[in-house]
C-alpha cells in the first residue's frame, strides 16, 4: 500500500502529472521574443512580440506585473505595445502552468537598448560616430553630463587638429631644407650666377651715375 502511494506522489507535480508538466516545459522553451521600436518626441517606444506560446499557460511581465493568458494571444502569438524604456534594464516573462496550481514552467528574458536623446541634437553634428552621440547608449551619464563630455571631446579634437597643422608646416619646411641640402650643388651655381649678375648690374648703374 505504501509503495503504491509513493508511486502516485512521484507522478504528480502541483496537481498535474510529471509528464504533462515536462511536456509543457519543453513547449515553453520554444517561445520566442522579439521587439520593434519607434522614435516619437525624442523618445523610444518598444513593441514586444512573443510567439509559439502553448495553450494552458499564462505569463507575468515583471516590468509591468501584467498577466497574460493564452486567450489573449492570436494562435499563440501576442504583441505587447508601448514599452517606454527609461532605464537600461533586463526584464522577465515568468511563464506558469494555468491548470496545475500555478506551476512555474520557465522564464524568458528581454532587454531594451537605452535610447540616446541627444543622438540627433546639434552638438552631435559631425561626430555621429563618437560613442556618446550614437543612437543607442551604453553609458549611465545624464544628458547634461554627456553634453559636457562632448564639449570636452570637441575641444581636445580641435587642439589635436591645430597641433597637426603646426606639425605639418614644420614638416614642410624641413622637407624643403632637406631637399636643398641634398641637391645644393645644383642650386648653388644658379644662385651664384644670379648674384653675380645683380652685382654687375649694380656696379654698371653706379658707374653710369659717375
Amino acid at each position: 500500500m505504501f509503495c503504491s502511494i509513493k508511486n502516485v506522489k512521484a507522478l504528480l507535480y502541483g496537481g498535474c502529472e510529471y509528464s504533462v508538466v515536462s511536456n509543457l516545459k519543453s513547449l515553453v522553451s520554444n517561445v520566442n521574443i522579439s521587439y520593434t521600436y519607434e522614435i516619437r518626441n525624442n523618445d523610444a517606444y518598444f513593441n514586444v512580440t512573443l510567439n509559439k506560446i502553448p495553450k494552458d499557460v499564462y505569463f507575468i511581465d515583471t516590468k509591468t506585473n501584467a498577466k497574460y493568458y493564452y486567450s489573449d494571444t492570436a494562435d499563440g502569438e501576442i504583441t505587447i505595445k508601448e514599452y517606454n524604456n527609461v532605464t537600461d534594464g533586463q526584464y522577465r516573462f515568468m511563464i506558469y502552468n494555468g491548470i496545475c496550481d500555478g506551476v512555474k514552467l520557465g522564464t524568458k528574458y528581454y532587454k531594451f537598448p537605452k535610447y540616446n536623446k541627444i543622438y540627433n541634437s546639434e552638438i552631435c553634428k559631425g561626430i555621429e560616430n563618437y560613442s556618446l552621440c550614437k543612437k543607442w547608449s551604453k553609458d549611465n551619464y545624464s544628458d547634461d553630463e554627456k553634453i559636457n563630455k562632448i564639449k570636452e571631446y570637441k575641444s581636445s579634437e580641435k587642439e589635436d587638429v591645430e597641433k597637426s597643422e603646426i606639425k605639418y608646416e614644420k614638416d614642410t619646411i624641413s622637407k624643403i631644407v632637406e631637399f636643398y641640402i641634398k641637391y645644393y650643388y645644383l642650386f648653388l651655381p644658379i644662385i651664384i650666377f644670379i648674384c653675380v649678375i645683380i652685382m654687375f648690374i649694380s656696379r654698371k648703374k653706379n658707374s653710369f651715375k659717375l
